[in-house]
């Protein structure tokens, strides 16, 4: 409606023609200071007209006899609002403009080019993709030629060990054969002679050896992790031949100084024992570099799956173990599902599920396009025990898994879900055999990881791989409960594989619930095959839960029952199950006092948020003014919700919030407003707030916008986010 009254091509519509219906017939609910404007049954049945047969349609198939039912229809209601119907039918007849018809053409057109356009994005699209392929291809050969490289600096290893024990032997011998003077020093000359062969021969396989390693550098240009540790041990290999050739050249120092200086054969022996004794400790360093060597090697082959520890994790998990799951899910659904706290800030509103939940009004979408109520279909798990089996469609069978539910914020989608699931846990739903409920807003990756990370506990006896396995076997057995598609995170969405398990890429044969907001997620959820709508509590309805919520005092009950009926404005918003729980409390808090609209509803919400925190932080308040460091910190929250709705974000980093808003960032954090949260990753566990709903979020951010405006210094700023939010430009 917004980008209706204000387009972003900045051509303003000056005529009704350029309005939304809806929005007209809000504006002319709200204009008349006295009475009901005139025609408010007539204009509602054409507005409720145009929305089914014409604005929220999926095809325009109309067949020739619905085609006169519906004119009958239009013409009865033209006429109702004053119209006359001579004037009415002979459009009936009348032929299409030519410029109007040139103009679908050439739209019809444009529309032609941009699907070729897109076939095209989509070849080239393919193309980058085979290329990857290819690359993939070459950096396993890679991989394979690296395999090879390492093999082969195993072997040279293990020679160099050999080397080094003979040496060592030899150097023993010549230290025990001193006694003579001239056979000494034959001896010793001989046994020279030899070590300075076996250090040649050293030198070589060194040489060789590091021929090796650069070739390993070489061939590990195209990896990442692996090759910058093998480089590095590689490197520091290296650094431990220098030392040991240097060692080397000494002991051929000395060795040469022996020969010259035969005839002091006892200072010749001391200064050999000296070098044998530096050439000890150097092959000692070398001999535990290698066994590090060997360790990390071993490590990092320990890291790469085998093809047998990757056939063990495989094998489907046992009887007993997929038992344990099933009993950790119905413990989890029985226990945490059993109650709702529908106001974090009220940590004495805990409120019995089976005690408060009342059935909301249901809707489903036909094949054209068009909702209806469900009749004896009041809740999630009813529409799952109605669909056992098959829907039959023009004497076509086709099998129902994939459902959608969609909902306004706070109409109840995740208690709903919640219910859903206990009601599993407690044997109402036994058609599936295990029903797991994953929350889409802490979505991080992969749905195997998921199940193990929101519901199961660390030492279940089961492994992801296992699980899946079963899963996989049982299709037809298990339902994915998915609250909040709208809230999966763009950068969960890059790798996780929720959608494909919606869309019957992964896992074609489970069943599938998944809620979202209107409009939101179209593309993923076009292939779900039944389509359900939550529009709220009936008058009736919410009634059953303001008598529910003052079980143990009928008469506030009654007081609010006959306020709520005197305030049209109210009785509308508390068809929201969020908005009812909220008068509630006002209700209950204010001293049995009701604001007269929705945003004064917020408003004192957020005001009676704030006081419990002064209270229950000791902080003190005069009369109904609020302290300067709270008021501070709601402006912080109010600005942190503008930046998160121009960002399109729902989940903030904690430690971001107290580097940006340090002073006040306890308070904004521990106030009631917001709820923390926590990332899953093992490696390093980051925290998060949100919200406590995106209907707080969405008045937070109207609350600083309009203290901007309000400000004399910051009007200008205040001006541009609403410009920002109409779609005006600043020129």
């Amino acid at each position: 409606q917004r980008k209706t009254l204000y387009p972003r091509n900045d051509v303003v519509p000056n005529s009704a023609q350029g309005m939304d219906i809806s929005l007209l017939e809000l504006l002319l609910k709200e204009l008349p200071t006295q009475g009901t404007a005139p025609y408010a049954t007539e204009r509602d049945r054409l507005r409720r007209f145009r929305n089914e047969n014409y604005g929220h349609i999926t095809s325009t198939d109309l067949s020739e006899t619905d085609f006169k039912t519906l004119w009958k229809e239009l013409t009865d209601i033209l006429v109702d609002l004053g119209g006359d119907e001579d004037e009415v039918s002979p459009r009936l007849q009348a032929s299409i403009d030519p410029q109007q018809e040139a103009m679908y053409l050439d739209i019809l057109e444009q529309l032609y080019n941009y699907d070729m356009e897109m076939k095209m994005l989509l070849l080239d699209m393919k193309k980058g993709q085979d290329s990857l392929k290819r690359g993939q291809e070459s950096l396993k050969e890679d991989q394979e030629s690296l395999m090879e490289g390492q093999q082969g600096l195993k072997k040279g290893q293990e020679r160099l060990f050999l080397q080094g024990d003979s040496l060592n032997k030899k150097q023993d011998k010549l230290s025990a054969q001193g006694e003579n003077l001239q056979e000494g020093q034959k001896l010793t000359l001989l046994q020279g002679r030899n070590l300075i062969e076996g250090q040649e021969q050293l030198f070589y396989q060194g040489g060789c050896l590091q021929d090796g390693q650069e070739q390993i550098l070489g061939q590990g240009g195209g990896l990442k992790e692996g090759q910058e540790q093998i480089l590095a041990e590689a490197e520091g290999l290296r650094k431990e031949q220098d030392k040991l050739v240097a060692q080397g050249k000494l002991l051929k120092e000395g060795l040469e100084r022996n020969l010259a200086q035969g005839q002091c054969l006892k200072e010749g022996q001391d200064s050999l024992k000296e070098e044998q004794e530096g050439l000890k400790d150097g092959q000692k360093e070398l001999k535990a570099l290698l066994e590090e060597v060997r360790d990390n090697k071993r490590s990092s082959s320990e890291s790469c799956e085998g093809p047998s520890s990757k056939r063990n994790q495989m094998q489907p998990a046992s009887a007993d173990a997929v038992h344990d799951v099933i009993r950790c899910l119905k413990d989890l659904y029985a226990t945490e599902s059993a109650h709702v706290r529908p106001l974090p800030w009220c940590e004495d509103l805990n409120l019995d599920l089976e005690e408060v939940y009342t059935k909301l009004q249901l809707q489903r979408r036909d094949d054209r396009g068009r909702f209806h109520d469900t009749g004896t279909i009041v809740s999630l798990t009813d529409i799952l025990n109605s669909r056992e089996a098959t829907a039959i469609d023009d004497n076509t069978e086709r099998t129902v898994r994939k459902i959608r539910v969609e909902g306004d914020p706070g109409i109840g989608k995740s208690c709903s879900c919640q219910k859903l699931a206990y009601d599993w846990s407690c044997g109402k739903l036994d058609r599936f055999k295990a029903v797991f409920f994953l929350e889409m807003r802490h979505l991080a990756g992969k749905v195997k990881g998921a199940i193990f990370k929101q519901l199961l506990p660390k030492d279940i006896n089961t492994t992801p791989d296992q699980l899946w396995s079963y899963i996989r076997e049982n299709q037809d057995d298990v339902l994915f409960i998915l609250d909040g598609l709208d809230e999966l995170s763009q950068t969960a969405r890059e790798v996780t594989d929720v959608v494909d398990l919606i869309q019957g890429k992964i896992l074609r044969n489970c069943h599938v619930l998944v809620t979202s907001r209107p409009y939101h997620c179209e593309r993923d959820l076009e292939k779900c095959h039944e389509f359900y709508r939550i529009t709220g509590y009936t008058k009736q309805d919410s009634k059953k839960y303001i008598e529910k919520y003052f079980n143990k005092s009928p008469e506030s009950a009654t007081k609010l029952l006959d306020h709520l009926a005197a305030n049209t404005n109210l009785s509308e918003i508390v068809v929201n199950p969020l908005n009812n729980v909220l008068v509630c409390v006002v209700w209950e808090d204010n001293r049995e006092e009701l604001p007269s609209n929705k945003a004064e509803l917020y408003q004192m919400i957020v005001f009676s948020v704030a006081k419990r925190f002064c209270a229950k932080t000791n902080i003190p308040v005069k009369s109904d003014r609020l302290p300067h460091n709270i008021t501070e910190a709601l402006g912080g929250l109010g600005k942190l919700a503008w930046e998160g709705l121009e960002q399109d974000q729902l989940q903030f980093n904690v430690d971001d919030i107290k580097h940006e808003y340090s002073t006040s960032a306890d308070n904004m954090l521990y106030m009631g407003l917001l709820t923390r949260d926590h990332s899953f990753s093992r490696i390093k566990r980051t925290y998060y707030c949100t919200f406590l709903h995106r209907t707080f979020q969405g008045y937070m951010a109207a609350y600083y916008v309009s203290e901007l405006v309000k400000d004399e210094s910051s009007r200008e700023k205040g001006i541009e986010c609403f410009h920002y939010v109409f779609g005006i430009s600043n020129g």
